[in-house]
C-alpha cells in the first residue's frame, strides 16, 4: 500500500513537471518566432444563481508579428459586430462598424491575448498548477493533430480559473482551449466558460507589407476623444440593470432623450470612475450616475481572467408628460 501511494504520488510530481514543461516550451516556441497568423472560433457563456445564461461566439482572423505588429479581424453573430484592431508597433488603430468609428492611441500593447492562450506572455502568469491529463486529436486545417492535454489552475484577486489546454505535440501549437472562471466578488458566485478552438494556425507566414497598415473603411469617421467604440468581445457584460427614475423637475418641463456616460468596469463587476459626456440636465444626468453605480456586470476577461474594462452607456429617459405651464 505504502509503495502504491509513492509511485502515484511520483507520478503526479512528473505529471505536474512535464506539463509546466510542455507550458514552457509553448512559450518559447511562440518567443523565438518571428510571428504567427491564425483564424479561432470563441465561444463564451456565463451561468449563475440569478443570472441570465448568456452564449456569444465569435470568429477572429489574427496576425502577429514581432517586435509589436498586430492585426485582429472580429466577427460576431450580428452583422454589425465587427470589428479590427491594427499595430505598427507605435500606435494602435481599432475600427468598430456598429458606430464605423475608428480611433488611434499611442502605444503598441496588442489585445490578441484577450482573445485567446496563442499570445503566450502570460501563459505562465498567475499559473498554481499544471497536469497532464491525456492525449488526443483535434481537426485542424482539415487534418488530425495529435495533441497532449493539460489542464491548468490559476489565481487571481476576482477569483480562480481553471483552463484545459490541447498542445500540438509537434508544431508546440495551443490548438485548442476551455476555460472556466470562478468570480468570488459580488452577492452570488458566478461562472463563466470559454472555448476557443483553432481553424488554422502558421508559425512565420509571408505577410503582405501593408499587412499592418490601417486604412479607413468607407464613410467611417474618427472618434472623439470621449467616444469608447461599442464593440469588444470579451466586455463586460451587465447582469443586473434597474431602470432610472425621473426628477421632477424634468417630469414637468417633459424632457425626453439618453444621457450617455462612460466608466469602468472592474475585476468584481462594479462601475467605477462614472463620467458624463453627454447630458439633458434638468437633474437627469446625476440620476444617471446614480442608477448606473447600482448597475452589476459580470467583468472582462484577459487571458481567462477578470480584469478592468472601459465601458460606455446610453441611458434613455422619456416621458409622454406635456410641459407644465
Amino acid at each position: 500500500m505504502r509503495t502504491a501511494t509513492l509511485l502515484w504520488l511520483a507520478a503526479v510530481v512528473l505529471s505536474a513537471q512535464d506539463a509546466r514543461g510542455l507550458l514552457q516550451e509553448v512559450v518559447n516556441q511562440a518567443m523565438t518566432a518571428q510571428g504567427w497568423h491564425a483564424e479561432v472560433v470563441s465561444t463564451a457563456d456565463r451561468r449563475g444563481e440569478g443570472v441570465s445564461p448568456r452564449i456569444a461566439t465569435i470568429t477572429l482572423e489574427a496576425t502577429f508579428q514581432r517586435p509589436r505588429s498586430c492585426r485582429v479581424e472580429i466577427s460576431g453573430e450580428k452583422a454589425d459586430s465587427r470589428a479590427r484592431y491594427v499595430s505598427d508597433g507605435e500606435s494602435l488603430w481599432t475600427w468598430s462598424l456598429k458606430q464605423n468609428q475608428y480611433r488611434k492611441d499611442p502605444g503598441s500593447e496588442c489585445p490578441v491575448h484577450s482573445f485567446f492562450a496563442q499570445y503566450p506572455e502570460r501563459l505562465l502568469s498567475g499559473l498554481e498548477s499544471a497536469t497532464i491529463t491525456g492525449q488526443a486529436d483535434v481537426q485542424v486545417d482539415e487534418h488530425p493533430a495529435p495533441c497532449t492535454m493539460v489542464r491548468a489552475m490559476y489565481t487571481a484577486p476576482s477569483g480562480r480559473a481553471e483552463a484545459t489546454f490541447w498542445i500540438d505535440r509537434e508544431g508546440k501549437r495551443i490548438l485548442r482551449e476551455e476555460w472556466s472562471v470562478h468570480l468570488a466578488g459580488g452577492d452570488k458566485p458566478i461562472e463563466l466558460t470559454r472555448t476557443v478552438k483553432v481553424l488554422m494556425f502558421e508559425w512565420n507566414p509571408t505577410l503582405p507589407k501593408d499587412r499592418f497598415s490601417f486604412e479607413a473603411p468607407p464613410g467611417a469617421r474618427e472618434a472623439s476623444g470621449e467616444d469608447v467604440l461599442s464593440f469588444c468581445a470579451p466586455c463586460a457584460l451587465p447582469t443586473y440593470r434597474p431602470d432610472p427614475g425621473y426628477t421632477e423637475e424634468a417630469r414637468r418641463a417633459a424632457i425626453s432623450g439618453s444621457v450617455v456616460l462612460v466608466f469602468v468596469v472592474d475585476e468584481q463587476g462594479l462601475p467605477q470612475n462614472v463620467r458624463v459626456i453627454r447630458g439633458l440636465g434638468y437633474g437627469l444626468d446625476e440620476k444617471a450616475v446614480e442608477t448606473l453605480r447600482r448597475w452589476r456586470f459580470l467583468p472582462g476577461l484577459m487571458d481567462g481572467m477578470p480584469t478592468k474594462m472601459p465601458a460606455r452607456v446610453e441611458m434613455t429617459f422619456r416621458t409622454f408628460s406635456r410641459p407644465l405651464r
